[in-house]
């Protein structure tokens, strides 16, 4: 399970800082090369931009549905920080993504969920709100 790279062993991780290039995409690296290690498997992870002006939910299922990667990075732009949590509690929480064209996605239990996203000062608040909703999953 891709969880296994976890420090702590939960699929879900919030990477985060309130400045850029703070080795945050580093991070997700790193947990990359060791699942890679363990499972001897080529590029185990999967990033997928959010980057706005709104969560193009089509854009992400087309990304999910395209092969089964074990570590799905979430690279989420400042200015759409407050924007996701809808999008991350249906990803994390109900584990269901699906858009109006009838197409749906499942989370699979053997992947990990890598949320990386810098906060401005103003958005912190919300960026609390959903890690303390990460620390609520297993």
């Amino acid at each position: 399970f891709a969880h296994s790279v976890d420090p702590q062993g939960s699929y879900a991780r919030l990477i985060w800082s309130a400045r850029p290039r703070m080795g945050k995409s580093l991070c997700v690296k790193r947990m990359g090369e060791i699942f890679q290690q363990k499972a001897v498997t080529d590029s185990p992870i999967l990033t997928i931009p959010i980057h706005g002006p709104v969560v193009e939910i089509e854009r992400i299922l087309e990304h999910l549905c395209q092969g089964l990667k074990k570590i799905i990075h979430f690279d989420i732009a400042p200015s759409m920080v407050r924007y996701v949590t809808s999008f991350l509690f249906s990803v994390l929480v109900l584990g269901h993504l699906s858009d109006h064209k009838g197409r749906a996605w499942r989370r699979e239990l053997a992947q990990m969920y890598c949320i990386e996203m810098t906060v401005s000062k103003g958005v912190k608040k919300k960026v609390g709100a959903i890690h303390q909703l990460l620390k609520l999953l297993p």
